[in-house]
C-alpha cells in the first residue's frame, strides 16, 4: 500500500518586520548652513516729524491803513498738526465796513489797492468774520502756497480801501 502524504501543518506567513520611524534624518545635509547677515541701521527719516500742536510759521501786529482807518490785534500764520494752514486773528478789533474782506499780499505792508494786488494779485481769504469778534480764523487753501505772501490785510472791497495789514515775519 502507498503511504499517503501527510499533511504537515504550515506556518502562516508573517508579515516583514517594519522599521519604526527614528528621529534622526536619513539625509546627510549636503551643504553648511549660511551665517544669518547682522542686521544694519536703518537710516533717520528724511521727513520732519509732525509737530505735536499748532506750528506757529510767521506773525505780525496790525496798525494803521489809510484814511485814518486801523485795527489792533496779532495775525499769525500757523500750521495745524493736521497739515492744514491757517491764518489766526487774536486780540483783533478794527472799525466797522460794508465790504470787509481778509487778504493775503505779497506787499509787506500794503496801504493801497494796487499794493495789496502787487505780484499775483494777492489771496482772498473770504469776508471778515466780524469787525469785533477777537479770535478769528481763516482757511489757507491746501493750493496757495503761504510762504509767497508777505502781509494779511483787512480789506474794503467796495471802495477798495485798506483798513489795515500785519507783515507777517519769522520769529526770532
Amino acid at each position: 500500500p502507498t503511504a499517503e502524504p501527510t499533511a504537515e501543518p504550515t506556518a502562516e506567513p508573517t508579515a516583514e518586520p517594519t522599521e519604526e520611524p527614528t528621529a534622526e534624518p536619513t539625509e546627510e545635509p549636503t551643504e553648511e548652513p549660511t551665517a544669518i547677515p547682522e542686521p544694519t541701521a536703518t537710516p533717520e527719516p528724511t521727513a520732519e516729524p509732525i509737530p505735536e500742536g499748532p506750528l506757529l510759521l510767521r506773525s505780525g501786529s496790525f496798525g494803521a491803513g489809510m484814511a485814518d482807518y486801523s485795527a489792533v490785534g496779532t495775525a499769525s500764520l500757523v500750521r495745524l498738526p493736521d497739515g492744514q494752514t491757517v491764518i489766526q486773528l487774536a486780540g483783533f478789533q478794527t472799525q466797522w465796513g460794508p465790504d470787509l474782506f481778509v487778504f493775503l499780499s505779497e506787499h509787506p505792508a500794503p496801504r493801497s489797492d494796487a499794493e495789496v494786488r502787487a505780484g499775483s494779485g494777492g489771496y482772498n481769504l473770504g469776508r471778515l468774520s466780524s469787525h469785533t469778534t477777537p479770535e478769528q480764523t481763516y482757511v489757507v487753501p491746501a493750493d496757495v502756497n503761504p510762504e509767497q505772501y508777505r502781509s494779511v490785510v483787512v480789506y474794503c472791497r467796495a471802495f477798495s480801501q485798506v483798513f489795515s495789514s500785519a507783515e507777517l515775519i519769522a520769529d526770532q
